[in-house]
């Protein structure tokens, strides 16, 4: 787990990333943050199991873009 964020830019890489959405959760490998707080995320899952790190069923997502309280 590791993070590399820039004070500047406010940009920031994430890795082995668990983030909630709304009724879900999405667990991703990679994941790139914006300035404007929104995320991109590879090798990721989404999912509305209560056990997201291990989940019994899960949307597999190759790619995807997240903005906080709008959208995956």
């Amino acid at each position: 787990k590791k993070v590399r964020y820039n004070f500047k830019t406010k940009k920031a890489f994430i890795s082995n990333v668990v983030t909630q959405q709304g009724e879900g959760h999405i667990v991703a490998n990679d994941a790139k943050k914006n300035a404007d707080n929104s995320f991109y995320m590879r090798n990721a899952k989404y999912t509305t199991c209560d056990h997201h790190d291990h989940p019994h069923f899960y949307l597999n997502l190759s790619r995807a873009k997240v903005r906080p309280e709008k959208d995956v």
